[in-house]
């Protein structure tokens, strides 16, 4: 499978990276991570991909959900992430993520789309 969609965010696989786009007005809690991180898994076949995650859409996400993203079966299959976003509450949340929660991976907060996917570019080949 190279796509996925369900009510909270769609996914792919296009030139080695994974793309998410979580959807309008989003609240992300746990249960929904842990669906987000299976299909992740799922289409990501079994190679380590660096992953593009679009969170401009998320109103919020709990401590258990940011500590949940930063490590374990969350980061199985991810080289790096690059966090794309545009507005003064998913940055807030990107920041807490980044300073509390340090995530396993190295992980960086974009406001250009075009920035983000060629930082990407360098961890597609660390498999």
């Amino acid at each position: 499978m190279n796509y996925y969609e369900d009510e909270h965010s769609k996914m792919w696989v296009e030139n080695g990276i994974v793309y998410q786009f979580y959807k309008a007005e989003l609240i992300l809690d746990l249960a929904i991570a842990k669906k987000m991180v299976a299909a992740r898994l799922s289409i990501s076949n079994g190679i380590i991909r660096p992953v593009f995650v679009d969170i401009r859409n998320i109103v919020s996400l709990d401590s258990a959900t940011r500590k949940y993203f930063a490590g374990g079966e969350a980061v199985e299959l991810i080289s790096a992430g690059a966090l794309y976003l545009d507005n003064c509450l998913a940055r807030m949340a990107g920041n807490i993520f980044l300073k509390i929660d340090k995530p396993v991976v190295p992980t960086r907060l974009f406001t250009n789309k075009e920035k983000a996917l060629q930082w990407l570019e360098v961890f597609k080949y660390l498999n």
